[in-house]
């Protein structure tokens, strides 16, 4: 006899896959410079990142930052280039930190918490065929309806 899995596991195991899959940065060049304008401050202030800022610097930036992405430049080795150029403190995050991976397996943490959670109440309910077939519960069944027939009776 094959061992079954419940069928909320597949369903959480696909919710899981498309949580991550959204959460996953994609490889288009257009969002690579969105990506890391989101990561670097502006230059002239340390206060905004170049997603945000509108100064004649952070314009620039973001014109290079989309001109060297759509050629192929791998994101890490502008993000380099620009710590060189204007120090460590340009950066909005330490390197390597993606906010969004994080979300994705905080959101897959939850579900499956979630998921134990509801699997250990289902399985602490006795169904009605485990009670009516149980010999202990017909004794105890019995024993209840005795004493809510009798706590009734003292209500009317």
């Amino acid at each position: 006899m094959r061992a079954r899995l419940p069928r909320s596991i597949p369903a959480l195991a696909i919710l899981w896959l498309a949580v991550v899959a959204a959460c996953t940065p994609h490889d288009d060049p257009t969002s690579r410079a969105r990506d890391l304008e989101r990561r670097i401050l502006a230059p002239c202030c340390f206060r905004q990142t170049l997603e945000d800022h509108d100064s004649d610097i952070a314009h620039k930036l973001r014109a290079e930052i989309e001109r060297r992405t759509a050629v192929g430049e791998s994101s890490d080795v502008i993000e380099d280039d620009l710590v060189r150029r204007y120090g460590e403190d340009v950066r909005a995050m330490p390197r390597g930190l993606d906010p969004r991976a994080l979300l994705g397996i905080a959101v897959a943490v939850v579900l499956g918490l979630g998921a134990l959670v509801i699997r250990r109440f289902v399985r602490a309910r006795p169904t009605v065929e485990a009670r009516a077939t149980s010999p202990a519960g017909d004794d105890r069944d019995l024993e209840y309806q005795e004493r809510l027939d009798d706590e009734l009776d003292l209500v009317d």
